[in-house]
């Protein structure tokens, strides 16, 4: 289930490059990535950073990280938080509109929570 919620979510954006979901640890749970890239090694890398900013803006009771955006000269990252520590990276170009691809990380996050909550 979590791979077809990936492959749709790929094909509702631009200029696509890669999607992981990805735990606070920068292991993937799930991925699908375009065969030139190598987004998910640059997952890993940010996932880092990202722990650094969620503990700061806990820190600060500012609130739970949401969402994080990297913007490169060529390259677009976006992190949107999926479910507890559960982040959903999503890799576009950089003429990919933004706007559609937080909103479609959006719609993704809905399917993802009912998959990664406890089975009660």
């Amino acid at each position: 289930m979590i791979s077809d919620i990936l492959k749709e979510l790929s094909e509702k954006v631009d200029q696509f490059h890669g999607v992981v979901l990805t735990g606070m640890d920068g292991f993937a749970v799930d991925k699908l990535l375009t065969q030139e890239s190598d987004f998910e090694q640059l997952v890993v890398e940010l996932v880092s950073a990202l722990r650094r900013i969620v503990s700061a803006t806990n820190t600060l009771e500012l609130g739970k990280t949401q969402e994080l955006l990297v913007i490169s000269e060529n390259f677009n990252i976006l992190f949107s938080n999926v479910f507890d520590t559960y982040y959903l990276a999503l890799g576009v170009g950089q003429g990919a509109s933004i706007g559609k691809a937080r909103y479609q990380l959006k719609r993704a996050a809905i399917p993802l929570r009912k998959e990664l909550a406890p089975k009660s």
